[in-house]
């Protein structure tokens, strides 16, 4: 009712996709383990996997449900904490996935808070390419933390052939 599209297609689909997805990654779970990869000699690699730390994650209005399965179960399973904002426009299914959590919250500054904040070791959004460049500085200009951007053109129909580099 509350996520961007139809309630129709929402209603076929979504809850599927959500299923999907969190039985997808909450496999990562036990497979989050270190390995030792075979070297000439007396000479020992292991690869060990740790979690990144806090991930602010930022997502869109559409597919509300399914983007928070993509980015909150992922995070979750592999050791990390989360920090999620979602969008203003359809907070409900946020607040029902959080709704066993105690502290659960809106505030219009919160994007801008995670992207500066200097404990938060990640950054995950989905959205424009403006408030995604924002996300980039300001995750530069704090602790230099990783960054992952999402971005969409939103573009304007125009009565002539525009070409991008």
């Amino acid at each position: 009712m509350d996520n961007g599209k139809h309630f129709q297609e929402s209603y076929a689909l979504d809850p599927n996709e959500v299923i999907k997805v969190h039985c997808c990654f909450a496999g990562w779970a036990d497979k989050w383990h270190g390995k030792i990869i075979p070297m000439d000699g007396e000479h020992l690699c292991f690869l060990q996997h740790k979690p990144v730390g806090v991930c602010g994650q930022i997502v869109p209005w559409n597919f509300a449900l399914v983007m928070q399965g993509w980015k909150l179960t992922l995070a979750l399973a592999t050791g990390n904490n989360v920090v999620m904002k979602v969008a203003e426009q359809n907070p409900l299914s946020a607040l029902y996935l959080a709704s066993p959590m105690k502290e659960v919250g809106y505030d219009p500054t919160a994007g801008a808070a995670i992207a500066q904040h200097m404990d938060i070791d990640k950054d995950t959004f989905t959205g424009s390419m403006k408030v995604g460049h924002l996300i980039q500085k300001a995750a530069g200009n704090s602790n230099l933390k990783r960054v992952i951007l999402e971005l969409a053109y939103y573009l304007t129909i125009f009565p002539f052939p525009i070409s991008f580099p």
